[in-house]
């Protein structure tokens, strides 16, 4: 209760200073606390994304030109990968847009191969996926995704209808890629909910001219080995596209890093805003209150020389003076965060600003306004342990 008695007193002395260190340092723990939860929820989403896209994935594709040329991708470039990448996992993808069976509105066809559900570890919901068989004969089978099936409410062995022609539904697969879709704005990537999935060399029925399937590709999907470097692997494949045998198009690359790039860019733009608040109000703060107990130990010689005449040591001094900052500093962080609990419920109502709540919104604030309590108590600490009970005297 003294040490609180002494510490009030010294507040007391010079309530307006103390009133800004106290207001600067809650702004600057709030910017804080929101940066906090803004950084948490763009890591949480970052992670979603590695998840939904996969960490060692390459989508090539072709690039988007004006110019008429050969095909960027083709099923012969899927097979020279397939031959020089022996440890990779590879699927080819034509992309189609077909009215949906008894609807004016369209679906996303995906026509692939057995091992796309691997490379995107996409879940079966039930039955399967594609496989060699379907590719190989041609086979109409289909696989629906989890909405799209209970759109239609379709099960393994229904029949549905593409173009007039039936298929028989094998697999419900949940491929929501959610995270993805406001990452790139790829049909291919961010599948959507509508999308249904048929083996690559069937005659595509649900088109106005019904002909073979021709051998451009919409994408090639690469999954290098889990063991494997990303960028050794990347450099495989670039080397592959460098041979003008090949292709001679140009071919776009999508990897994690093409995902993150829009969340990094945030990341970035929110250390230069929020960050710049965060460390000029604290370092206002933290003058401030510097300065403020340097004007207390100037005002309070006489007394701290009496605490020494009486037994108390240098180090009794100078604690007094670190709990009384630290304290001030706690209390105003502890202000700032909680402010900052208000202002991360208004940024909830914004989609497009992912957050997450945990105990480090009050852990980080409260940890740096204890760092700060100390620098800032650090001179005026060291300024009273020197004074003596001599220097007492003189100041009477």
């Amino acid at each position: 209760m003294e040490l609180l008695r002494d510490i009030g007193l010294g507040i007391r002395s010079q309530p307006w200073r103390t009133a800004l260190a106290f207001l600067a340092i809650a702004l600057g723990s709030l910017a804080l606390a929101v940066m906090v939860a803004v950084l948490g929820g763009l890591a949480a989403k970052s992670a979603r994304m590695l998840r939904e896209f996969g960490g060692q994935v390459i989508v090539l594709a072709p690039a988007e030109t004006t110019v008429v040329g050969p095909a960027a991708l083709t099923e012969n470039t899927a097979t020279v990968f397939a031959k020089n990448l022996p440890t990779a996992l590879l699927s080819a993808v034509r992309r189609y847009e077909a009215p949906a069976q008894g609807s004016g509105s369209s679906v996303t066809i995906l026509a692939t191969d057995a091992r796309l559900a691997h490379i995107r570890d996409w879940r079966l919901v039930s039955g399967r996926f594609l496989d060699e068989r379907d590719v190989q004969q041609r086979e109409r089978s289909a696989v629906l995704s989890t909405a799209l099936a209970q759109a239609w409410n379709a099960h393994v062995g229904d029949s549905i209808t593409l173009g007039g022609t039936p298929f028989r539904v094998v697999g419900v697969v949940a491929c929501g890629a959610a995270a993805l879709a406001g990452a790139t704005d790829s049909p291919l990537i961010a599948t959507g909910e509508r999308v249904v999935f048929v083996p690559l060399s069937v005659t595509p029925t649900w088109l106005t001219q019904r002909v073979e399937p021709g051998t451009e590709l919409d994408a090639i999907f690469v999954r290098l080995p889990e063991n494997e470097p990303f960028a050794a692997g990347r450099a495989r494949v670039a080397r592959l596209l460098d041979d003008p045998t090949l292709t001679r198009a140009a071919v776009a690359w999508i990897t994690p890093e093409t995902i993150l790039r829009g969340v990094r860019r945030m990341q970035h733009a929110l250390d230069l805003g929020i960050g710049s608040i965060t460390l000029l109000s604290l370092m206002l703060g933290g003058i401030t209150l510097m300065s403020l107990l340097v004007g207390n130990v100037r005002e309070r010689v006489t007394e701290i020389g009496l605490r020494r005449a009486l037994g108390a040591t240098r180090r009794d001094v100078a604690e007094l003076f670190v709990i009384e900052s630290c304290l001030l500093t706690s209390l105003a962080a502890l202000m700032g965060a909680g402010a900052a609990q208000w202002v991360v419920r208004l940024l909830a109502a914004v989609p497009e600003i992912p957050l997450a709540v945990d105990g480090c919104v009050w852990l980080i604030p409260l940890g740096m306004a204890l760092v700060v309590g100390l620098l800032a108590s650090y001179v005026p600490a060291q300024m009273a342990a020197r004074i003596s009970p001599a220097a007492a005297l003189r100041a009477e």
